[in-house]
């Protein structure tokens, strides 16, 4: 298995591609970023991969010109915390029952994948996503990934610790 020292979250790719760092106007973020894929200090999850490559947008094509190792699910550990992370959702009372299955039945949904990956690696997980304790209607990454002991990193904070400047 590749040992990254993060794990990039869908949202962090597609928010910087459509905003901040637009491919266009930043490309030197994107070829940081393309570096630390590819030395594999920035891992991706290949439902993460998957995810952002469903797109026909600048992003998907970046991402599959890319020869990034991908990490895989199909591990015997990842399976078993993804189950821990699905039965914590499933068990919750906090949430309602239209946000646990938007969350668990939707095959195309990395986050709990995210969660049991960080989790099983103990590395934290680079996202946009904010904590929002009270909500009842939808499932946070921060939120869960709390439960389970894994720290949520701002993409900014990632930079730094990376040194990616542009």
């Amino acid at each position: 298995m590749i040992d990254p020292a993060y794990l990039v979250d869908s949202s962090v790719l597609i928010t910087a591609a459509n905003t901040w760092y637009a491919f266009d106007i930043v490309p030197s973020f994107w070829n940081r970023i393309h570096r630390h894929l590819e030395d594999g200090s920035l891992g991706i999850l290949d439902v993460v991969h998957d995810e952002v490559t469903r797109g026909h947008d600048d992003l998907m094509s970046w991402l599959k010109a890319g020869d990034f190792p991908k990490i895989s699910t199909n591990d015997a550990d990842i399976l078993n915390e993804y189950s821990d992370v699905v039965e914590y959702i499933l068990q919750s009372r906090h949430y309602t029952d239209q946000a646990k299955l938007g969350w668990i039945t939707n095959r195309e949904m990395a986050d709990p994948w995210l969660i049991a990956s960080a989790a099983v690696m103990k590395i934290p997980i680079i996202t946009l996503e904010k904590a929002e304790p009270n909500r009842k209607s939808s499932v946070k990454i921060p939120d869960v990934a709390d439960h389970f002991h894994v720290p949520i990193l701002h993409l900014f904070q990632m930079m730094r610790e990376l040194q990616i400047s542009i």
